[in-house]
Formats: C-alpha cells, sequence, structure tokens
C-alpha cells in the first residue's frame, strides 16, 4: 500500500504542477514560489489526485477533479468566481485533448493495443508525465490562446448559474468520451459512441450560449433606446415650457403695447439680452461637438443644468 500511494504521490505531484502552471496561464496571474497557498494548494491537489485516482469511480473522476482544481485556483489566485470557473472548464478540455492525442498516437502509430493501454499505461508514471508535457505544449499555442479568447468572449454575459450548469454539462460530456471501459465494446465503438455523445452536447451548449448572449444583446439594445426616448421627453417637457414663457411674455408685451407703456422697448431689450447672454454662451460650448443628434442634446441638457442652478463645464478637444 506505501509502494502504491508513494507511486501515485510523484504522478500527482507532476500532474499538479501543470495543473496550477496552465491555471495560472489562462487568469493570467504569476505562480509566486514564496508564497505559502502556492504549497498549500500544490498539496491539496497532489492528496486529491491520490484519492480521486484509488477511490472514485472512473465516470465520477473527470468532475470530481475539476471541482478540486476550481476551489484550489479560487484560493490561490483569488479570481473572480465566474472567471476561475471559466479557466476550469478550459484546463480540463485541454486534460482530455492530451489524452486523445497520447491515445490515438499509441493506438495508430505505435501500434498498442487499447485494452494493454488501459491495462498497463493508465496512472502509469510515464503516461501521467508525457500528458502534462502535452498539456504544458497546448497552453502555449497561440491557437489555444485564440479559441481561450473566443470562448471566454462568448461566455462571459452568461449569468453565473447558468454558466455553473453548462460546465457541469460540459465536464459530464468529456467524461464519458475519455471513459471507455464504461461497457464490454471495442475501442471504436465505444469512440463512435462518445463522439456522438459529445456533438450531442456541444450543440445544446453552443445553442444555449447563442440565445442567452441573443437575449442579452437584445434588452441592451432594447434599454438604449428607452434612455433615448426618455431624453426626448425631457428635451419636449423643456421645450413646453419654454414656449409657455414666450407666450408670457408676447401677452405682457402685447398689454403694453395696447396701453402704450413706453418701456415696451426696455422690456424687450431685457429679454433680448437674457436670451441671447444664457443661449448664445452654451451654444458656443455644444456648437464644437458634431452634429447629428449629440450636439442639441447636450445643448438642451446644458439649458436644463443652467435653469436650476447647475455649473456646468463643457470641454471638446
Amino acid at each position: 500500500m506505501l509502494e502504491i500511494l508513494k507511486q501515485h504521490f510523484f504522478q500527482c505531484s507532476v500532474n499538479s504542477v501543470a495543473v496550477m502552471y496552465i491555471m495560472s496561464k489562462l487568469l493570467n496571474e504569476k505562480i509566486n514560489l514564496k508564497d505559502y497557498k502556492t504549497y498549500i494548494t500544490l498539496l491539496i491537489f497532489v492528496l486529491s489526485g491520490i484519492f480521486n485516482f484509488l477511490y472514485v469511480n472512473n465516470l465520477m473522476r473527470l468532475l470530481t477533479m475539476s471541482i478540486i482544481v476550481f476551489f484550489g485556483s479560487y484560493f490561490l489566485f483569488k479570481k473572480n468566481v465566474k472567471l476561475t470557473l471559466l479557466c476550469t472548464v478550459f484546463e480540463q478540455i485541454i486534460v482530455v485533448i492530451s489524452e486523445m492525442i497520447l491515445t490515438i498516437f499509441s493506438i495508430f502509430i505505435l501500434n498498442i493495443n487499447y485494452t494493454e493501454i488501459n491495462k498497463n499505461f493508465l496512472g502509469n508514471f510515464f503516461y501521467v508525465l508525457v500528458i502534462s508535457l502535452f498539456m504544458i505544449l497546448i497552453i502555449n499555442l497561440k491557437i489555444t490562446a485564440k479559441l481561450y479568447k473566443i470562448f471566454f468572449n462568448k461566455t462571459e454575459k452568461i449569468k453565473f448559474e447558468n454558466l455553473g450548469i453548462y460546465s457541469i454539462l460540459i465536464i459530464i460530456s468529456v467524461n464519458f468520451f475519455i471513459v471507455s471501459n464504461f461497457l464490454e465494446l471495442t475501442f471504436q465503438k465505444v469512440f463512435l459512441i462518445n463522439i456522438i455523445f459529445m456533438i450531442i452536447y456541444l450543440i445544446i451548449l453552443l445553442f444555449a450560449i447563442y440565445n442567452q448572449n441573443e437575449k442579452i444583446e437584445f434588452k441592451q439594445k432594447n434599454q438604449i433606446l428607452i434612455n433615448t426616448l426618455n431624453e426626448y421627453e425631457k428635451m419636449l417637457d423643456y421645450q413646453r415650457i419654454d414656449n409657455h414663457e414666450n407666450k408670457n411674455q408676447l401677452l405682457v408685451i402685447k398689454s403694453m403695447v395696447q396701453k402704450g407703456n413706453k418701456k415696451v422697448i426696455e422690456y424687450l431689450d431685457e429679454i433680448i439680452k437674457e436670451k441671447r447672454e444664457d443661449n448664445e454662451v452654451i451654444y458656443s460650448k455644444a456648437k464644437m461637438i458634431p452634429s447629428g443628434g449629440l450636439q442639441g442634446l447636450i445643448y438642451q441638457k446644458m439649458l436644463l443644468m443652467q435653469e436650476n442652478n447647475i455649473n456646468v463645464i463643457l470641454n471638446v478637444s
């Protein structure tokens, strides 16, 4: 038993270092070798990996390891929960791709029987070392960075609770793909069945992501439209008040003319001067903004703020 634990300790240590390196790359964080959290996280990964390999069912192994990587990475790097979850899913996909590459290479290039791989190579130190090297190689490829950016951009608008469901779904789907000994079938048949499962789940996932993004974009466009309409309503209210004031002034002028009041000219001069001083100073600032709707909107807002005794500073580069 001690010998088995010793063997798995070295295997899990190599794999844990690779996992920590990949998560640091995805989260854009450096591993601080002087920080005690680094060694605590590494120890958690190693011990959990040993327990996972010895006592967890094959069908659940990837899911439990994903949970361990998620909490360990969150503890070490203290990044956003949603971002850590996305990176964990992406890291597990890299693990699966690495295992697929090695398995396909062993079967079709080295002509090793799949049953022999299952019995003699899975859990082998050399096997784990090669997979870990593949993982490190994949994460440093330019195409991986591009795919991660696409993956992140397509999922960043999804709510956390929905993202959690989608993540578990894809992890379970991928788990079925790499666990080929759950049925007594040939490798070719198991491979085909799992490919079909993966395609179905992937279509569901992509469709859900597309619908969610479309819904969010539609909501954002509607909100912009509502805000614009509200602004125009405020502008109309301001113009209504301004027109009412103009009518009152005209009625005063009419009354003064009818009574032959000699101060009518002074009254007119006062109104014209007030309007010119109020509007021209503001307009001289706003007219530097290109026309097309924004100029008029800012002009009206500045008039409204001036009416409410709010000091306005407008600087157009």
